[in-house]
């Protein structure tokens, strides 16, 4: 894991409060290459422990074995506790919190995801839905499409949202395929360009 150093060069308190919240994100990621965070508050509401909000901008992310490019994240208003006494400045969330994101993944990073232990079952399950088939071999990106790699038996497919959920839409007959998804995570867009796959969400994040 390739942890930046966690530099602060601002009000003293406001650099633990950022050194904190970055340990816990680092913490939920088995990698992140590149990390910058902002602090949106002023020294007395991070005394009271509230942030008007938090944004980020990271890098080659891998976040429970999901491979990504890139993700900017901003949060709503946070009402946080921190334990000064923890040597690793331990932060705690007082309240749910919203976050509104934008991720993007490589067709090199959604092939090692599906192809890993933990993501093997969604992988059947496109091929289930889509191909009639347990296994096919790759997903390629072309186009603004998704193409399913299945030896002769290959489909071609659109990426879209509906009901605020990922939708795989053949681009032959135009069947519909929704993900299995957490219901905590809403997709507000989704679109393929010529090399990767640009996702806008917003989820919750729990105390």
């Amino acid at each position: 894991m390739s942890k930046e150093s966690l530099k602060v060069n601002k009000n003293p308190f406001l650099g633990v409060v950022e050194s904190a919240i970055k340990i816990w994100i680092i913490n939920r990621c088995k990698s992140i290459e590149h990390l910058h965070i902002n602090l949106n508050g002023g020294i007395f509401e991070l005394i009271k422990g509230y942030l008007q909000y938090v944004s980020l901008d990271a890098k080659m992310i891998n976040f429970e074995g999901i491979l990504l490019n890139s993700a900017k994240i901003r949060s709503d208003s946070i009402y946080f506790k921190l334990n000064l006494r923890s040597a690793d400045n331990k932060i705690k969330f007082a309240k749910d919190f919203k976050i509104f994101a934008e991720v993007s993944i490589g067709e090199n990073g959604i092939n090692d995801c599906l192809d890993s232990k933990d993501w093997f079952w969604l992988k059947e399950w496109i091929g289930n839905n889509c191909l009639n088939t347990k296994d096919f071999e790759r997903i390629v990106i072309n186009n603004g499409k998704i193409k399913l790699i299945k030896e002769s038996n290959s489909k071609i497919f659109l990426l879209d949202v509906l009901n605020r959920k990922l939708v795989l839409v053949n681009e032959k007959d135009n069947s519909s395929f929704y993900f299995p998804m957490d219901p905590a995570i809403h997709i507000i867009k989704a679109e393929v360009s010529s090399d990767e796959v640009l996702i806008k969400l917003e989820s919750s994040v729990k105390a």
